[in-house]
Order: structure tokens, then sequence, then C-alpha cells
């Protein structure tokens, strides 16, 4: 190597060796990857032979025959849990519970119970999952620990797990989280009731829901706009009360707006009728939409009225509203059409006519 360079030329030697010590590195970067793709091809080929064996024996304890279990190495708990959970997700009744019996002859509720103790966050998730279908009433205190931590997805799930296993309970100590926790996705939420769907929190969430518009505070009003948000899946019995008594005491024009949403009986139309005139725009859209619900013929002069709003969305709801109740009387909608001077309004009648046609 003195041949080519000597001493006196410390660059070219610090070329030589930095372009070795990049090819070294390239090669072992070379070598994890080749390892990582073995240990992915491994892993796979592993998951595809357990599919194989336990699928159908999952498959037959569903449909209630008896059947003989093979050792469930440790190896593979995580694919069993996996497909187990999978498998809960879209049954009901004794489907599910033949799958708890096969899951606990597995051991597979202690495990959960050891899973839920570590940190890995997508192992902890797995624990929740099970423990929730199992119904395991002895790990109740260490979920609420998780459904009151700060990580949304790790405490919603947590929620999720405990109202599976007692959701009167879980009302009692949660209740407060439901409409506290912003960082709970809205239609996680609602999704999360709507799977729980007893009367019993829909009365609560609605009585809740009156309380918090009878006191006008800003903090307060937060609450209440989350919580009309979720309540959108609730059954109408069990919140028309609640929404009546909040219009009548809140002003907010961003609540007025979501309780418009829920008026679909002619014993509102009052309100409704009022609103079209209303200076927020989105509270007049909202208005609209309830006149197709509820309305009638008579409100066909004041929603023409309303296709000349300059707000183009509530031009385009009016529209749809005004189509829906003429249902296709080709006289009415020709003196309609003789009645409107303003061409915007026109176009967009015009517009919905033929989307409605095109349909």
């Amino acid at each position: 190597m003195s041949d080519f360079f000597t001493p006196s030329d410390p660059m070219l030697q610090f070329v030589v060796w930095l372009s070795l010590a990049l090819l070294v590195l390239v090669l072992l970067l070379l070598l994890q990857i080749t390892l990582l793709r073995i240990n992915l091809i491994r892993r796979t080929a592993r998951e595809q032979r357990f599919l194989e064996v336990w699928r159908p024996l999952l498959a037959a304890a569903v449909a209630g025959e008896s059947v003989t279990l093979p050792h469930l190495a440790r190896s593979n708990e995580i694919n069993f849990l996996k497909l187990w959970n999978h498998l809960q997700e879209s049954l009901r009744g004794e489907a599910k519970q033949r799958l708890n019996e096969l899951a606990v002859r597995c051991g597979m509720g202690q495990r959960s119970h050891v899973l839920l103790r570590k940190k890995e966050l997508r192992l902890k998730l797995l624990a929740l999952n099970t423990l929730g279908h199992l119904l395991d009433r002895s790990a109740w205190n260490a979920i609420l620990l998780l459904a009151r931590r700060p990580d949304p997805l790790l405490s919603l799930a947590a929620a999720r797990a405990l109202f599976q296993i007692d959701a009167k309970a879980a009302l009692e100590e949660l209740g407060n989280n439901l409409l506290e926790r912003e960082d709970w996705p809205t239609a996680q939420l609602a999704i999360l009731l709507q799977e729980i769907g007893t009367a019993s929190i829909f009365d609560m969430l609605a009585d809740t829901a009156t309380r918090l518009a009878a006191t006008p505070g800003a903090a307060e009003l937060g609450r209440l706009k989350h919580l009309l948000q979720v309540l959108e899946i609730a059954p109408y019995q069990h919140v028309i009360l609640a929404i009546r008594s909040i219009l009548s005491v809140v002003t907010d024009d961003e609540i007025v707006a979501q309780c418009l949403k829920y008026l679909r009986e002619p014993v509102d139309l009052p309100f409704v009728r009022a609103n079209l005139a209303h200076p927020n725009w989105v509270v007049r859209l909202q208005a609209a939409r309830a006149l197709g619900r509820i309305g009638s013929r008579e409100d066909l002069p004041k929603l023409a009225a309303l296709l000349g709003d300059p707000v183009w969305w509530v031009r385009y709801r009016t529209a749809q509203t005004l189509v829906q109740l003429v249902h296709g009387d080709a006289g009415v909608m020709s003196e309609l059409r003789g009645q409107l001077s303003d061409r915007y309004a026109l176009d967009m009648l015009e517009m919905v006519i033929a989307e409605k046609a095109g349909q």
C-alpha cells in the first residue's frame, strides 16, 4: 500500500479508510435486511401453519362441536388471541360464549392478565380486547387505571373493555370521561355507545345534556356540543325531550343547529320555520333540512325565498327540500319555477331536479 501513498498523504489515507468503513456499513445493512426478511418469511409461515390447525378448531367450537385441542405453544399465543378476537368481533350470543370457554381452556384469560402488564402498546390493546370479550371482572381495577390514562388510544380501548364487562358500573366510573375526554374521537365514542346500546346510558346522557344546557358557562356549552355529536346515534325516543328542553333555554348558534338535526315531528314545526330566517347560515341550513323531514307544501313559499340565500350550501339544501316536498308534482314545480326571479335560485333548483332525475 505504501507504493501508492505515503504518510505525507493524510487526506488520501482518510478517503480510503472512510470508503472501507462505508463499504462495511453497507454490507452490514444488507445483512440486517436479509435477516429481517428471513425472519418475516419464517414468522409468516409459522402463522400460516397455526391458522391451518386452529382456524377449523375455532370454527367447530363456534358451531357447538366438541373439539380436542392440541398443545398451544407459547410462541403461538399471540396468534391465537388475534384470531380469537377477530372471530369475537363478528359473533353474538351463544357463539361468543363457546369461544370464551375455549379461550379459558387454553389459559388465555390468565395470559391476558400478563399481557396487560406489558409495556408494548399492541400487547396491552390485545389484552384489553380479550378481557372485554371474556367479561373478566377480575381485571376491573387494572383496566380502570388504563381507562384514566392520558393516552387516547389505550384509554378508549380500556373504556370499551369496561363497558363490555359491566356497562352500568362502567357508566358510574367513566360517565364524566365520556364528556370531558375531548381526545377520544367522537366517531369512536359513538361506536362504543352503539355497541353497548343500553337504554340507561342514553337516558343518562340525555339528562346530562339537559343539565349542561341549564348551566350557560363556556365549559358547559363546550361539553354539550361534544355530547350532542355523540347522541346522534341514540334512539330518538331517548333524546327528543332533552333536545326540546335544550332549545328552550340555549341560544348558542352551533347548539341550535345541532339540535335541529334531531327534530322530526310536526309539533316542532313552529320552531323550525322560525329559524329559516336565522342570522347564522348553519342554522338556516339545518332548518331547511328539518323541513324536508316534517314540512309540508305550506312551507314552499318560505323555502322558495330561501333559495335566494347568499350561501351556496343553504340554497342547495333548500332546493333538495323543495324537490322532496313537491314529490314530483309537475304542476306545482312549474308554478314554483315561475315565481323565481333570482337566476341563482333558479339555477340551483334546476341542478337539484337534474340530480334527482339521474338517481
